[in-house]
């Protein structure tokens, strides 16, 4: 009767706390069966579940009020469902968890608060058992899982064991050591649906671990692997494991190799998973470029054999081609071949017919055959600019005699001149024109520096007549100065004398000695101006004489440093606002030809004061012997002006090449520096970028036999 009426309250107790559906996870059936008969007497809704992974399945679906759950279980173990339960992202995660388990009736403490359960029960005997379900059952007054008095209730009717701690090390033992092997491991029931998986199974199939328990296998493969993989796991049908050679792949496109193993004595078994995807990838790379390889071979043997067939075609066909037209084809070749300017015939068209030697070395090709019916713009599209490809083909199809310059010849760095000669009328069937380019650079240069010649002679000519006409007057007022000067000598006395007997005697509003010391200064500011004015003249009258010859002589290199400075020095002040000029002491001599010197430097420095673009520019001149050895003497100037490019660094010394605009340059000017340079065995180097400013260094030999001064 005690029995009765306690069951009644406990049952009304819970009724009252709202439990109405209780899940009981355990893998004892007995124990099971009796637990859920009892309850469902009680009045409560009871699902069961014989492992971890049919629970997951129902918890998937239902949400219990109350979940009683084992601890020791195959497979999935109660902490690790318990943990499993409060990680899923559904209303289950919060539902109340029992642990009830014979391990904590073996006085080990089970830290079940840890597990994420919410309380826990010893189990003893059933009928005691139950008795302290229908307890902790009534006690619910709330869902929380801080609930418990952190001890599981323990019955003195328990006798002492210890075989359940020691299983209970030995799985977690075990499921440590499968947990942390790189191959995937499975375990599976008789119909193929996962019980467990590793760390390495998880990430190999893709898959959260509570997506995977209770699915069958055969999902997470590809549609046409599937009926293989149940074959192979398949142990009624076949009595020996499979070896995992085979390979299969899963639904996420990776690739393993599967070694189904039967557990012994249970309706279970075990399957590992290799992921040899990489391997796989190395394998079908490998035997891709074999067979790229062999048919790489096969094509190229193939047009080989066809390439050969066709270079015996065409050898007969030259053959008999040549054995009609040797005579005259040599004849015409040799004319052609003989002629240094490139001749091409072309036709309508402008396609090549027939070209000479310099043809072909002039467009860089290997032979005739590379340039032979080939379009002549496309050829010459480096060389010509498009107006004159237009111009000379407009002339070969009115088939009229013309001429065209090359006005680009800062590209190429030379003067070209293409002549058009129509063919006749009779030959127009294989040709329209020839066409001759001719390199005219050195006559242009030729011509350019004759004008500079004349003009130079032009204007020493009117130097010597300016130096003549300027020259006569500062003589007479050098002359005659001295004279003045001795006149005042005599006056002067007479003037002091006029002074000293008469009181506020001036002259000019000046005193006497006043103005004795006024004319004096006058004097000799006259005197020395027109010597300044005499030696400007000297400088202006030697630079401008016409040299006879291009002699070399030993020269210390700061007198014409000296000399090209002070003939620009007024030019470069008007555009510079600082020039320095820093020439060493200890010079040594230079065999050189000291106009040729002194008309480098002053090009170099005109050319530095026309690029200047900053309110501060800067100029400076500096000459000095190289430290290693000793053996050059090197003039640098350097500007802070606009600067160069790359690609204008490149150009600079091409003849007629030029980056000033508005036609103020010829594009000579460096050209001729460079040259007189390399006339005295030097050197010039340039140094530039672009918006900073360019260095022009000058490195001329060391006249070894003449002392150092």
């Amino acid at each position: 009767m005690k029995r009765s009426t306690h069951t009644g309250k406990c049952a009304n107790a819970l009724r009252a706390a709202k439990v109405d559906q209780i899940l009981i996870v355990d893998n004892d059936p007995v124990f099971l069966a009796l637990l859920a008969k009892f309850l469902k007497k009680d009045g409560f809704h009871v699902l069961t579940a014989r492992d971890g992974a049919f629970a997951l399945k129902i918890l998937k679906s239902v949400t219990p009020d109350v979940i009683l759950l084992d601890l020791v279980m195959p497979n999935i173990s109660g902490d690790r469902l318990c943990s499993m339960i409060r990680e899923m992202d559904t209303a289950v995660k919060d539902t109340h968890i029992i642990i009830v388990t014979a391990l904590a009736a073996e006085g080990v403490k089970v830290d079940y608060l840890g597990m994420g359960a919410n309380d826990c029960i010893a189990k003893a005997s059933f009928n005691h058992t139950v008795r302290r379900i229908r307890e902790a059952l009534s006690r619910l007054e709330q869902r929380s899982r801080k609930e418990g008095t952190g001890q599981p209730a323990v019955s003195a009717e328990v006798p002492t064991r210890s075989i359940i701690g020691e299983l209970i090390s030995i799985n977690r033992n075990h499921e440590t050591f499968i947990s942390n092997i790189s191959e995937g491991r499975l375990e599976l029931t008789e119909e193929g649906r996962i019980i467990f998986a590793n760390s390495a199974a998880i990430s190999l199939l893709g898959q959260p671990e509570l997506d995977l328990i209770s699915a069958k296998v055969t999902d997470f493969f590809r549609k046409e692997d599937r009926a293989a993989v149940s074959k192979l796991l398949s142990f009624k049908k076949r009595r020996q494991p499979a070896d995992g050679s085979t390979t299969f792949r899963l639904s996420n496109s990776r690739e393993v190799t599967v070694k189904a193993l039967q557990v012994a004595d249970e309706d279970r078994y075990t399957v590992i998973l290799r992921d040899v995807t990489e391997q796989k990838g190395f394998e079908r790379a490998l035997l891709k470029a074999y067979a790229d390889l062999e048919t790489r071979v096969a094509e190229r043997t193939a047009e080989l054999a066809k390439a050969n067939e066709a270079l015996h075609a065409e050898l007969q066909e030259r053959r008999k081609v040549e054995g009609m037209l040797q005579q005259s084809r040599n004849t015409l070749r040799s004319v052609f071949d003989s002629i240094s300017d490139p001749l091409i015939m072309v036709d309508g068209d402008l396609r090549i017919r027939m070209a000479n030697r310099a043809t072909v070395d002039y467009f860089q090709s290997a032979d005739y055959l590379e340039i032979l019916g080939k379009p002549l713009p496309a050829l010459a599209q480096d060389h010509f600019p498009p107006d004159l490809l237009n111009s000379m083909q407009s002339a070969v199809l009115r088939f009229e005699e013309a001429s065209f310059e090359s006005k680009s010849p800062e590209k190429s760095g030379k003067y070209e001149k293409v002549f058009i000669y129509p063919t006749h009328e009779e030959y127009r069937v294989s040709g329209s024109a020839i066409v001759r380019n001719s390199d005219v650079t050195k006559e242009k240069i030729l011509t350019i520096e004759l004008i500079q010649k004349e003009k130079l002679a032009t204007l020493g000519l009117l130097v010597s007549s300016l130096t003549h006409e300027i020259n006569n007057p500062t003589n007479y007022i050098l002359f005659n100065v001295p004279i003045l000067r001795d006149y005042l000598g005599a006056m002067l006395p007479i003037v002091r004398e006029q002074a000293a007997g008469r009181a506020g005697f001036e002259i000019m509003g000046m005193s006497g000695d006043a103005f004795q010391e006024d004319i004096l200064k006058l004097l000799t500011n006259i005197q020395n101006g027109a010597e300044r004015i005499q030696v400007t003249v000297a400088k202006f009258a030697g630079f401008s004489k016409k040299r006879t010859c291009d002699m070399k002589v030993p020269v210390d290199p700061g007198d014409p440093i000296e000399k090209a400075v002070s003939i620009c020095r007024h030019e470069i002040q008007r555009a510079i606002r600082t020039f320095e000029v820093d020439v060493a002491a200890n010079r040594p001599t230079i065999l050189v030809d000291p106009w040729a010197l002194e008309q480098v430097i002053i090009n170099l420095l005109i050319n530095a004061s026309q690029v200047a673009d900053k309110q501060d520019s800067r100029l400076r001149l500096d000459a000095y012997t190289e430290n290693n050895g000793g053996n050059r003497f090197t003039i640098e100037i350097t500007d802070n002006g606009c600067g160069m490019d790359e690609e204008t660094r490149k150009k600079i010394f091409f003849p007629f090449f030029t980056s000033k605009k508005d036609g103020k340059g010829t594009g000579l000017g460096l050209y001729i520096v460079k040259g007189l340079i390399e006339e005295m065995a030097g050197r010039i180097e340039v140094r530039s970028e672009s918006g900073k400013g360019s260095t022009f260094s000058i490195s001329i030999p060391v006249n070894e036999a003449i002392p150092v001064r």
